[in-house]
């Protein structure tokens, strides 16, 4: 069978443009885990097109603003007090999130689909007033799939059913030309640790997983599934990079030497990876890997290459996953709106939440594990805390 051919080519004026961009921002971009400010009042010219959020009533409201001030890290020994301290009504249907750092703690980007006319966009909410900040790239792009950032919050990275795109959160779309036209990409990721690098899964028949680097906006390394790529995970210090596809396959690729460490093959569609550095209580050394199949979780220890557990409980497939930034929880969402956390060292279940009745599109932590987040194709992100 042909495989779908890519393009490659570099645009070194436009690694200048980033590295001064990057260099103009550097100080805007400091994390902290106090709660974040209001960033920007809105104005005509940034005001949103789209409705507002339904902001929690007044008494919820300042719940949600005290347990915004006084976050500590997720744990396998915290996690079952996990407070909801906010609920973001989107008023159009989610396609995926990403929790970017502020001067002081976080905000939210989220990637809408087209609702009535309004077009496909990117907003940016404010998590302590519960409003949108900006909108960007309203009618710029179609049908997204995914959503991620840089670990400074400056930049952006869409990805829809035929483009990859690269997103300056203040001066709109980057020249970034790497991609021929194709209907085949499924997700675009940054690593947590350096956003000097770009992952690419293509839901095509050779199933193509393509590093690149976005100092030179050269291509890395390619590898192939033979199938499509359903998801990618970076490890938390960056070091690894996860892919599973429709075939059953998962690879994990050793993001310094390019080298594939580890090659599995699934009795099944993977719905989801993750990949974390194992907490320190944990039997396995080194690195962990989940991955999901119809809705059973595998534990995998990446040095050893050895299967820790399974984590069954889920009735319907996994499709979004991440460990906290410690290795000590997984998070895992399904189809049917149902979240749960797992202590990753004894593989027991800590907690089990209804979400919403939409489907969970993606789980995520903070970069500090302070906060939970996930978002439902109903249009909804709700996130959580452990206060102190």
């Amino acid at each position: 069978m042909k495989k779908h051919q890519m393009k490659y080519a570099p645009i070194a004026i436009l690694s200048l443009l980033v590295i001064f961009q990057a260099a103009c921002r550097g100080s805007e971009y400091l994390i902290s885990t106090v709660a974040p400010q209001p960033s920007a009042t809105l104005t005509e010219e940034s005001a949103p097109e789209t409705p507002q959020s339904d902001a929690l009533p007044t008494d919820a409201q300042s719940d949600t603003n005290q347990g915004l001030r006084n976050f500590v890290e997720i744990g396998a020994s915290n996690a079952a007090d996990l407070i909801q301290v906010n609920s973001i009504g989107i008023g159009a249907p989610l396609a995926d999130f990403f929790i970017a750092p502020e001067i002081e703690g976080y905000s939210l980007w989220v990637a809408v689909f087209n609702d009535g006319d309004t077009p496909a966009r990117l907003e940016h909410w404010d998590l302590y007033t519960n409003q949108v900040i900006r909108v960007l790239a309203s009618g710029e792009i179609n049908s997204p799939k995914s959503l991620s950032g840089t670990p400074d919050g400056g930049m952006l990275v869409t990805l829809d059913e035929s483009s990859v795109a690269l997103w300056d959160v203040y001066s709109g779309k980057l020249p970034f030309d790497e991609f021929e036209y194709s209907p085949w990409f499924e997700e675009a990721l940054i690593p947590p640790s350096t956003g000097m690098l770009l992952a690419v899964g293509y839901a095509s028949t050779d199933g193509s997983l393509v590093l690149f680097d976005l100092n030179t906006y050269q291509m890395i390394d390619v590898w192939f599934h033979e199938d499509y790529v359903i998801d990618i995970d970076f490890s938390t210090d960056g070091a690894y990079l996860a892919s599973g596809a429709a075939n059953g396959t998962v690879k994990v690729i050793d993001v310094n030497s390019s080298a594939e460490t580890l090659s599995l093959s699934k009795d099944g569609w993977v719905d989801s990876v993750a990949i974390e550095v194992s907490p320190i209580q944990a039997n396995g050394s080194g690195h962990i890997l989940a991955t999901s199949v119809s809705g059973t979780i595998t534990l995998m220890d990446i040095a050893n290459r050895t299967q820790i557990t399974d984590l069954a409980g889920h009735s319907s497939d996994v499709i979004g996953m991440d460990f906290s930034p410690n290795g000590e929880v997984l998070a895992s969402g399904d189809r049917g709106g149902l979240l749960k956390l797992w202590d990753v060292s004894s593989g027991n279940e800590i907690l089990s939440l209804n979400v919403g009745s939409g489907e969970i599109v993606r789980v995520a932590f903070s970069p500090d594990g302070t906060l939970l987040a996930a978002g439902t194709t109903d249009g909804r992100v709700t996130i959580w805390s452990v206060r102190e």
